[in-house]
Formats: structure tokens, C-alpha cells, sequence
């Protein structure tokens, strides 16, 4: 796990490249502290630089940039690919006359892409990647991106006082590092992060900046610096050629191959030069990662669970209870009001854009208390986009057809009388009456009632995963944003289309971003088992049933992965209930971080930047601290965007 960057000048603008190359390689020091290197064809004026976060193959010999004796060849790499070793066979039985000096995965990526080029080196590929590879015969420079977007990679051109060059980085800020950068704000890029807070690719918050999609190449000439992009997997493609491929089986015999798959992966992805461990939410996902880890392992396990004081949100105690149950060496962290007001104002700097899914400070609590004693933490994200895991799924499942049959007309009434009944009444009636213990009841309300105004299950998917439905309404002198990119198929049932749509757009734009950029910002290595794109083709070759079945007259979703979990864990130890990585987000808006949000929505103060509407801004913040409305994540998607806008 590394950082890299780079850049193209083809002006001859007399560049101090030793300096450019310094500030970027600086800029994402946190992402690889063991080592760095920078290399520069003065005939290309083409500079790389590296830092390196040292996991496997610990020695000189897997330093970077790596290059050829004959500097024909040279590779910048961020991430691990956990088959390197198969590949090294493959590599050697064709007969490829290598001279192998170390052990480590670069080196193996190096001599493929030389020997195979990169579409067929790539479809080779087990792991989580993006890097950077000069091929001076050819004069390009290609780069690359794994399969589901788990490492990040920014490119773009830089046109500012008469100098255009081209750039690419792990992470935006290293862009920021230089003197002259022209960083724009893209609207668009602004409008679909107030409806999805994030900015999904190839969207980046500036306007001469792109994201390179996952899976996908971009190869770019130094002569004229002409860009082409190649698809070399897709997740379209490859649910089309697996959905439902296995169709005469049980599903004790699907348990059964999806358990050793799953062991199969985890057993690649536990190989490290360097202390590794597990982060231990509680849920069904992490439960079952770190049950077949320990499975595996001759020692135990060491996990991590953050924990929080209130009562409905804390899952510390129950991942406890299962830590002592399968013996792993377990640690866990309380957040404090002082863990809290230390972490908030690191945000800006940690995410490199706009980014407001609020899990980000447990995620980044969690990343830093594993560090302290691992250099790798393996994750449990994944698992609710490929077996229907989120509660939309069965929610959709459920109700979407009787939603559907009345007239939008009648829908819009009874959302109207939706709109004049007092919050406290379904608070009692939900929760003191019905016993339900919903958290924030009115949120989740707003969610399911926003859907009786859906035209069709396109629109409805569109308003369960928003946070502003018209992100017009925030944001100042746009006009008719483009912002609905969601194309769903007929071929699939509702819940299907909704988890395909969340593995192309809200597990790399959000889960994966947020896990990358908190663990990175601490030098901590994550892994993420579910994303071998093995296991996602398995996934889509079972049946539906198997992922979310109705039984007794209610839906249980991601069934396959708790039948393989109650092989390791007692039947009161598998959770029912998805909680997520949920926080407290408005007890601690209005109380601990009540200051820091009124100092940087200060109505002044936005109508001065000019980029919101100041007066929504300042209403919708009466209505929260006066509990009138529940606006919390709409108000932390705004706090979001002014602490990055004045980082």
C-alpha cells in the first residue's frame, strides 16, 4: 500500500522537477512513510515520484519507482495484488528469462506488464491497485485502476498561465502542493455531492480533474498528451455472464463453496511481511471475516471495534462477546467528547474532496487504534452490495409493488398528511407502543415517505440514497444540475437493480473512499475479502433466494453469509438487526460540536463565499438546534463542504 504521482510537460517549460516532484511525493507521505524515490526522462519531461508503505518484501528490492536496467520501462504502484505468486509461475513456465531479485508483489506486476502488456496482466489480477507504467518504445504512460475502485487515482491537466501539464496522483491534495494549480470548483461535480455526499468518478470537485473509473486504463501519449481510456472489466459484464450460471444446487451445498472461497481468498489476503489484524463491528460481514481468519490461523487474531455511549447505536459490547467467543486478541475504543473535537478538524485535510457519509470519524478512530498495533486491518465492506445486505433491498422488495399501484395523486396526499402529523406521535406509537426502538425515527420516516412520490423505482432508488433531492435548492447560481445518472434494467427484480447500482456508484464513491482515505491518513493497510471479483462472480451465480429469502412470512437478507457464520458462532451471536457504522450525529451537532458548526455556517460567512443558498442554510439550522426537524445529515454534508472549502 503506497502513494504515487506524476506528471507530463511537454511545453518545455523549464520546470524544477526535482521541486515538483518533492512537493507531490510530500503531499501524500502518510500513504507510504517507510520509503520514497523519484525518477525523470529529461526527454520527455516526465517526472514519478513514490512513497512507499512497506508490507510485503520488506527489502530494497521492492522500492519504487522501478525501473528497467535499460529505463525503458518504469512502474509507480499503490496497492497488493494477493496472487502475485501464481502470477510469478505463469510467468516462469512460459519460459520469460527473469531475473528475480525480492519477493514482493511489485516486482511481479513490473515483469507482467512487461512481458504480458497491461489489458492481459490485468484480467491476471487478484487485488486492489492503481499505478502508473512508462513504456518509452511506445512513448506512453498508462494508468490503471482495480476492478472495483478500492485505490484512488486522479488525473487531469493543469492549464494555468499559459502552461498546460498533464498530472495524476493517489490523492488530490497532491495537485494542491503546487504553486500554480488551477483548482476551479466543477458545479456539477458540487451538485452530486449535495445529492450523494460524495463526488463520484470521473467527476472530482475540480473542473480540470478527473477520477480514472474503476476498472479501467488511460493511456496517454507524451507527444500530444491524447488520453484514450479502456475498459478491461466491468461489473455489467460480468453480472450478465454469472447471474444465475449455478442453478442446480442446494443451498447446503452453496454454503459450502462459498465458505471455502471465501477461506481460499482470506488465505491470500492474510499474507504480509508485517503484523495484520481485523476491524470487529459486530455485523454479520466483519463477524464472519475475522470468524473464518481465526479459522485459519494458528494464533489469534488481533480485532478492533469502536464503541459509543449511546445505548442504541453501541455495537462495541455484542463484537466483544464474539471476540471472547472465537478467541481473538481484542481491543477496543470508546469515543470521548475529546476523541470527537480532535478527529472533526482533521476531516478536511483526510479527504481530499467534499465527502459527507458522517461514519468517517468511526472509521478513521477505528483505523488509527489499529495501527497502534498492525500495519493491516482486513474489512467486512463489500458484503452488503454483493449478498443484500442494506435494508432498502427488502424494504423495495417488500413494498414497492403496493406503493406503486396507487396514483401518484393519492400518493402525494397521504405524503401531504405525512407532513402535519407531529414526529412525537410516531415516536410513541413506533417505539413506546409497538416497541420497534427505531433510531431517529423521523429521518427514517422522511425516507420511506419520499418514496410514495417516486414515479418509478429509478426515482425511488434515487431519493432512498440522497441527501438533498434537489441539490439546486443549496446550491447558488446553478441551473438545472445534472444529477440523475442512474440507469436500471428491466432484466433484474427491484432489490437486484438496487444492489448492482450500489456496487458501480455507492460502494466505490463512498464505502470504499472512506475506508481508503481514513486508514491511509494513519499508513494502516486495508483489505477488503469480499472485493476478490471471484467472489463477486460466485455471488451473482447463486440463486436470489440465497441472499435475501423470505421465511415465515419475513425477509432475511444476506442468508448464505449467516448460514456459514452459525458454523462458528452461537445462534444469539448473529445479529439481526443492521446497524451500520452509525454514529450520533445530532446529539453531538447540538452539543459537542455545536460551536464548531455554527462558526462555519455562520450566515456571513456563506453569503460572503457565495457557493450556498445562505438563507436555507441558516433556517434549516434554527429548525435542528430547535428540534423542530431532523436535518442532521443534510446539515453534515453542509459542515462538510465549509471545512474543506477553508482547509
Amino acid at each position: 500500500m503506497c502513494g504515487f504521482a506524476g506528471f507530463i510537460d511537454n511545453s518545455n517549460n523549464n520546470l524544477d522537477y526535482k521541486s515538483i516532484l518533492k512537493n507531490l511525493g510530500d503531499s501524500i507521505n502518510h500513504r507510504g512513510p517507510d520509503d520514497s524515490g523519484i525518477w525523470f526522462d529529461p526527454n520527455f519531461n516526465l517526472g514519478l515520484t513514490h512513497r512507499r508503505l512497506s508490507i510485503v518484501d520488506l527489502t530494497n528490492n521492492a522500492n519504487q519507482p522501478m525501473v528497467s536496467k535499460s529505463n525503458e520501462y518504469v512502474l509507480v504502484y499503490n496497492g497488493e495484488i494477493y496472487n502475485h505468486y501464481e502470477i510469478r509461475k505463469k510467468l516462469n513456465n512460459e519460459g520469460n528469462n527473469i531475473n528475480w531479485k525480492g519477493s514482493g508483489d511489485t516486482e511481479t506486476l513490473f515483469n507482467a506488464l512487461i512481458c504480458w502488456g497491461i489489458k492481459k496482466t490485468l484480467e491476471e489480477c487478484h487485488g486492489m491497485f492503481s499505478f502508473a507504467f512508462w513504456n518509452a518504445q511506445k512513448k506512453i504512460i498508462s494508468i490503471a485502476r482495480d476492478r472495483f475502485g478500492e485505490k484512488p487515482l486522479y488525473y487531469g491537466f493543469n492549464q494555468k498561465n499559459q502552461k498546460k501539464i498533464f498530472l495524476f496522483a493517489s490523492e488530490l491534495k497532491a495537485f494542491d502542493s503546487l504553486n500554480e494549480f488551477d483548482n476551479l470548483i466543477n458545479k456539477e461535480a458540487l451538485s452530486k455531492y449535495f445529492k450523494y455526499g460524495n463526488v463520484p468518478a470521473p467527476l472530482s470537485i475540480y473542473s480540470n480533474i478527473s477520477k480514472l473509473k474503476p476498472g479501467t486504463i488511460a493511456n496517454i501519449s507524451v507527444e500530444n498528451l491524447k488520453i484514450e481510456i479502456e475498459e478491461y472489466w466491468s461489473i455489467n459484464q460480468s453480472i450478465i455472464s454469472n447471474k444465475n450460471s449455478i442453478n442446480n444446487i442446494s443451498i447446503s451445498e452453496a454454503v459450502d463453496t462459498t465458505e471455502t472461497l471465501l477461506k481460499e481468498v482470506l488465505s491470500n489476503q492474510m499474507i504480509a511481511d508485517v503484523n495484520l489484524g481485523a476491524f470487529l463491528s459486530g455485523g454479520i460481514d466483519s463477524s464472519l471475516i475475522v470468524s473464518l481468519m481465526q479459522s485459519i490461523s494458528n494464533e489469534p487474531i488481533k480485532t478492533f471495534s469502536i464503541g459509543f455511549n449511546e445505548r442504541k447505536l453501541n455495537e462495541a459490547a455484542f463484537s466483544k462477546k464474539i471476540a471472547k467467543h472465537l478467541g481473538t486478541s481484542h481491543t477496543e475504543l470508546y469515543v470521548t467528547k475529546d476523541n470527537l473535537l480532535n478527529t472533526v478538524p482533521l476531516i478536511k485535510n483526510i479527504y481530499d474532496e467534499p465527502f459527507a457519509d458522517s461514519s468517517q470519524i468511526p472509521t478513521y478512530l477505528i483505523s488509527k487504534l489499529a495501527k497502534e498495533h498492525v500495519k493491516v486491518a482486513l474489512s467486512g465492506d463489500g458484503g452488503d452490495e454483493i449478498f443484500g445486505g442494506y435494508n432498502r433491498y427488502i424494504f423495495i422488495q417488500k413494498y414497492w409493488k403496493t406503493i406503486s399501484y396507487f396514483p401518484i395523486s393519492v400518493r402525494n396526499i397521504i405524503y401531504e398528511i405525512y407532513k402535519l402529523i407531529p414526529i412525537f406521535l410516531f415516536e410513541l406509537i413506533l417505539n413506546k407502543i409497538l416497541r420497534m426502538d427505531i433510531y431517529n425515527i423521523e429521518s427514517s420516516l422522511n425516507k420511506v415517505f419520499e418514496i410514495l412520490k417516486s414515479n418509478n423505482i429509478n426515482q425511488a432508488y434515487s431519493n432512498l440514497i440522497s441527501i438533498f433531492l434537489k441539490s439546486s435548492d443549496i446550491i447558488q447560481d446553478i441551473n438545472n444540475p445534472s444529477i440523475d445518472d442512474i440507469v436500471l434494467s428491466d432484466d433484474f427484480n427491484n432489490s437486484e437493480l438496487m444492489m448492482i447500482e450500489d456496487s458501480k456508484n455507492y460502494l466505490p464513491n463512498d464505502i470504499l473512499t472512506k475506508v481508503d482515505r481514513a486508514s491511509m491518513s494513519v499508513s494502516l493497510e486495508t483489505r477488503i475479502p469480499f472485493l476478490d471479483h471471484k467472489v463477486f462472480e460466485h455471488a451473482w451465480s447463486l440463486p436470489y433466494h440465497f441472499k435475501i429469502r423470505k421465511i415465515k412470512g419475513k425477509f432475511d437478507n444476506k442468508h448464505i453469509l449467516k448460514k456459514i457464520l452459525s458454523k462458528y458462532l452461537p445462534k444469539e451471536l448473529i445479529k439481526k438487526k443492521k446497524m451500520g457504522f452509525a454514529i450520533p450525529l445530532s446529539s453531538w451537532l447540538r452539543n459537542e460540536l455545536r460551536d464548531w458548526s455554527e462558526d462555519l455556517i455562520d450566515e456571513k460567512k456563506i453569503k460572503i463565499q457565495g457557493y450556498l443558498n445562505h438563507k436555507l442554510v441558516k433556517n434549516m439550522w434554527s429548525d435542528f438546534i430547535n428540534g423542530k426537524k431532523i436535518y442532521d445529515n443534510k446539515i453534515w454534508s453542509i459542515l462538510m463542504f465549509q471545512s474543506w472549502l477553508e482547509r
